[in-house]
């Protein structure tokens, strides 16, 4: 018991000795952009002395409800072109995503998790799906909502070659 109490105090005269050494946050100057690039819009962020950091989202709401139902985000790493896509949490999970750029190609990718704000596909594409999403206007994507109830999601690329080229 003796001992507890006396790992609890040091751990409080430790964090208390953090705080008083901690210095004020020094203020950060970051500016902001948004553009729209037909149904696409492209918001940057530039923090004082760093690299401009961009993200194209769309965001696809449903028109019964006006509930959100998709959001695609893309942006540019190191790695590529990542795509995250954002889907309300309630989808079947097993079957994973569709994406399909109309008549042309189709790709399956996992769910990578779900959180409270919805359920992550996170997905850096390849080159060929990258070419046809500029260069096309349609996409779908379809998701499950039980196992035998997929859900197709049309939504917009009009736009993405001149979004894309912003990032």
């Amino acid at each position: 018991m003796f001992k507890k109490q006396i790992f609890n105090f040091s751990l409080l005269a430790l964090l208390l000795s953090m705080g008083a050494q901690a210095q004020p946050e020094e203020y950060t100057e970051i500016t902001t952009s948004h553009q729209r690039f037909g149904d696409w819009i492209v918001r940057c962020e530039r923090e004082k002395g760093k690299d401009k950091e961009c993200v194209m989202t769309q965001q696809i709401t449903s028109q019964s409800t006006g509930m959100s139902v998709l959001q695609a985000n893309f942006a540019k790493t190191e790695q590529g072109t990542q795509m995250t896509l954002i889907f309300p949490l309630g989808i079947f999970l097993p079957p994973g995503v569709e994406l399909e750029v109309v008549d042309h190609i189709k790709a399956n990718y996992s769910v990578s998790f779900c959180s409270a704000s919805g359920c992550y596909v996170n997905q850096i594409l390849d080159n060929e799906m990258l070419e046809f999403l500029r260069r096309k206007e349609q996409a779908n994507i379809t998701v499950y909502s039980s196992p035998d109830n997929p859900v197709t999601v049309p939504f917009s690329i009009k736009g993405f070659l001149d979004a894309h080229r912003k990032l």
